[in-house]
């Protein structure tokens, strides 16, 4: 699902239990690297993921993922796994459920800003 689709949806017009009886996922790989403007309530509500991932990169020059991305996430009560502080998430799906290569992250702290250097003329 893409940022104008969660946009579309999560505005008046959504209502997961008319439109859309069952949303909910197991992993959402969160959208747009964790920005202040992903994942709003009314979606991780509908979609009400089991683990969430967040790809970025480390100390990145847009600080993601955002802080209020990562509490909106937190207070969906799913388990977060992310890319900055943990390299590689491998996961792996079978009859009997899905397990990962490590531990779900601890660390709620928003990602760190690093301008990102102007090469010398």
């Amino acid at each position: 699902m893409g940022r104008g689709f969660e946009k579309q949806r999560s505005k008046d017009r959504f209502c997961p239990d008319r439109n859309h009886p069952d949303d909910s996922c197991d992993i959402y790989i969160c959208n747009h690297h964790g920005s202040s403007d992903a994942s709003c309530e009314a979606f991780l509500s509908a979609l009400s993921p089991e683990y969430t991932i967040i790809s970025c990169g480390k100390e990145n020059e847009y600080g993601h993922p955002a802080k209020k991305a990562l509490e909106r996430i937190r207070e969906s009560g799913s388990h977060l796994y992310r890319t900055d502080l943990q390299g590689d998430i491998i996961f792996h799906l079978t009859e009997s459920g899905i397990s990962f290569d490590q531990e779900a992250t601890e660390d709620w702290t928003a990602g760190k800003y690093v301008p990102t250097e102007n090469p010398a003329e």
